[in-house]
């Protein structure tokens, strides 16, 4: 009985976590990832989400009538216009992606181009989606096996910059970094006081067969 409960618990646990942070659309996820004189950008976006924000961004879209290529052009044009990145001063160019939509969450990647040689500070302006109330962006950059994250939101005006070193990554001051994400843990204290209530509940059960 014992074993069932815990298997039944761990199973529910799992399926909680993953639907509440699937289904958040107010957080979208960025990466910038610089090997050599290459990079790529990386976005993971909730769908509902970046419907809403093209939506109030364009009132004449149609969305049960637009074509999926038509789509796509429309969210292409969005980001490149609402996240721009400088590296060393130097405005980096958002190229060629793959883009793909799905139901729950979309994945976006893009080659960025005009990097300088030797990143020393990145300048981050990601107003994207900011038309969605409580927007967040969570940014991760990762330059030749370091790595740093820090959250934009309008409490920074969606800006940071990254310091790079050579052996760290830092943030500027009007920002910090975030080792913990405090939407994710919010979600998880409630998720861990429902587990409780479930145990409480079991227990009692039990001892009422008893």
């Amino acid at each position: 009985m014992n074993i069932l409960i815990k298997k039944n618990l761990f199973s529910f646990f799992l399926l909680l976590q993953c639907s509440l942070f699937a289904h958040n659309s107010n957080i979208s996820s960025l990466r910038l990832n610089i090997q050599g004189n290459g990079a790529i950008l990386e976005f993971s976006l909730s769908q509902y989400g970046i419907e809403q924000a093209l939506i109030k961004k364009y009132p004449d879209l149609n969305l049960k009538t637009i074509e999926s290529d038509d789509f796509k052009e429309i969210l292409i044009k969005y980001i490149k216009e609402n996240v721009i990145l400088y590296v060393n001063g130097t405005l980096l160019e958002i190229g060629t992606g793959v883009i793909r939509l799905q139901s729950h969450q979309s994945d976006l990647k893009f080659k960025v181009t005009n990097l300088p040689k030797d990143p020393k500070y990145i300048d981050i302006d990601a107003h994207c989606f900011q038309e969605n109330k409580n927007q967040k962006i969570f940014f991760r950059l990762i330059y030749n096996g370091l790595t740093a994250r820090v959250e934009l939101s309008e409490v920074n005006n969606f800006k940071s910059r990254f310091n790079i070193n050579e052996n760290q990554i830092t943030v500027t001051k009007n920002t910090s970094l975030i080792n913990l994400n405090s939407s994710y843990f919010i979600w998880s204290v409630i998720t861990v006081f429902i587990i409780i209530i479930m145990i409480v509940f079991f227990l009692k059960l039990r001892k009422n067969k008893n």
